[in-house]
């Protein structure tokens, strides 16, 4: 069955999704094999071989309209970035950080289509769960035609760039970097406590962006009148990125310890999942409030809009909540 959101991205390209098929996976095969995490550097080159290899993997999937290709695709990016930045000391810094870069522009592309399709289907599963009566003025359809017409105009500029130089040129500097990385000295260092230190380190980062989000955003009186704003938001938006990086970092050092290292990347994940549903509590409060008073203004009853939104923000300051009791009981690195 086809989803809404692919239909509206329009048909693929069959033959150019079969050429990109056969070019990727040429790509991964010529990637040199891991000789086992001996070293810190290894460590780190093994983690982004795997990463790498899901990107391209993925690739011909999200050309092809295939509805988790993107999540999936993104999310190889991201943890490749994260790898190089918290690892940051192991490789050069040059090619690392322009990659860093360049992956985050890719996977920006990426969350443009990704973004609308994850606000349409949580706005869709609101709808569904509230009274008939309650659902005045179009909602739905106003939420469909905004939306599915936002992800597919940014899938059009997504497979432009998947088809353009620079994606192509990204594709060869991973490579590049696979097959002869230039180190520096950390690299060398044994991989079991190399990890582990960079581990403790994103971990330390990680608590001061979590402290500066709880001062930034005072905890609510339980009375649900929804989020904080500004400083607030962005802190604890800032803390979530912070744990995503805690997280990959930790997923790197879970390849030669696996037990310690697996124990704070769940952590990391669950605080990371909490922040993200505040994160898109608060995205999708702004949606609705753009979309209530647009049609307000055109004289659209916009009781259902508002509806929604008061739900949101219930729902961030709940996230709120829960992400203080996350941190509360965050396990150390040992």
């Amino acid at each position: 069955m086809v989803s809404a959101s692919r239909a509206a991205a329009g048909p693929p390209s069959e033959n150019h999704a079969a050429s990109a098929v056969q070019v990727l996976t040429a790509r991964s095969a010529a990637l040199p094999a891991a000789d086992g995490p001996q070293q810190l550097g290894d460590l780190l080159l093994d983690y982004l071989r795997r990463q790498y290899r899901e990107l391209l993997s993925q690739d011909p999937r999200v050309r092809a309209g295939e509805d988790d290709a993107v999540h999936k695709m993104r999310v190889a990016t991201r943890r490749m970035r994260s790898a190089l930045a918290g690892y940051g000391s192991v490789l050069a810094e040059q090619p690392a950080l322009r990659l860093r870069g360049e992956l985050r522009w890719i996977a920006g592309a990426l969350g443009q289509v990704r973004d609308p399709q994850v606000m349409h289907g949580r706005f869709r599963a609101l709808l569904s769960a509230q009274a008939p009566e309650l659902v005045v003025g179009g909602t739905a359809r106003r939420i469909d035609e905004e939306l599915l017409a936002e992800q597919a105009a940014a899938r059009a500029q997504l497979l432009e760039l998947l088809a353009g130089q620079r994606y192509g040129q990204l594709l060869q500097d991973l490579e590049n970097l696979l097959r002869g990385p230039q180190r520096q000295a950390a690299a060398a260092g044994p991989a079991g406590r190399g990890g582990r230190d960079v581990v403790r380190r994103q971990r330390r980062r990680l608590k001061r962006h979590v402290k500066a989000a709880l001062a930034a955003a005072p905890a609510r009186d339980g009375t649900g009148s929804g989020p904080a704003h500004g400083d607030g938001e962005e802190a604890l938006h800032t803390a979530r990125k912070a744990a995503k990086r805690l997280r990959y970092s930790a997923e790197v050092w879970a390849g030669v310890d696996p037990g310690p290292a697996g124990k704070v990347a769940a952590a990391a994940e669950r605080l990371q999942k909490i922040l993200g549903e505040h994160q898109d509590a608060v995205v999708a409060a702004g949606y609705l409030r753009t979309f209530g008073a647009s049609g307000a203004r055109s004289g659209v009853n916009a009781f259902t809009f508002g509806r929604l939104h008061a739900i949101e923000q219930q729902r961030a300051a709940a996230a709120r909540r829960e992400f203080e009791a996350a941190w509360a009981d965050f396990p150390k690195v040992r």
